[in-house]
């Protein structure tokens, strides 16, 4: 609706202001996480790509996009987006960081919505030997849901998503 449009320009307005005028990468991420939480995927998106535009070795904006193909319910492109994201990791040497194991959480999400669930188990597995206290609250992924409803589908769009701020 336009009056929720008008709420979240407001909301945004300092921190797109503040992107615009600094230039940052950081900024126009934290600018998208800020639309996403609001449900304002498409601008949340144009944040994002322009902090890749910024860097594009910049991997916060990468998860977040992921996590906004996971809201359009785009899993497959989101795994694919995760995956890249892991892949530079393990290059890095930095595949047993709190930031993997927020990747990982993703990547056991949208394995789980693809009713991949023992991938998706082993996913947050390996998360929570990373992130023990991040991983607690995903812990139905690493259960095949009972009946045709997925814990993660009775939850508000992006409840259990994982934002990237910043390169952690």
């Amino acid at each position: 609706s336009q009056d929720m449009d008008r709420l979240a320009e407001f909301i945004v307005g300092d921190l797109a202001s503040a992107a615009r005028k600094s230039g940052r990468k950081e900024d126009f991420n934290r600018l998208g996480v800020t639309y996403a939480r609001l449900l304002r995927y498409d601008a949340a998106e144009q944040s994002f790509r322009k902090a890749l535009e910024i860097d594009p070795g910049y991997l916060s904006p990468q998860i977040n996009l992921g996590n906004i193909l996971l809201l359009r319910k785009q899993y497959a492109q989101a795994l694919e987006r995760f995956n890249r994201t892991i892949g530079v990791l393990q290059e890095r040497g930095e595949d047993g960081s709190l930031f993997a194991a927020k990747v990982l959480l993703n990547m056991s999400q949208a394995n789980y919505m693809l009713d991949r669930f023992d991938t998706a188990a082993d996913l947050l597995t390996r998360a929570a030997k990373l992130a023990p206290s991040e991983a607690e609250r995903f812990q139905y992924l690493g259960v095949s849901p009972k009946g045709s409803a997925r814990a993660s589908e009775l939850a508000e769009p992006g409840a259990n998503l994982i934002y990237v701020e910043g390169d952690e």
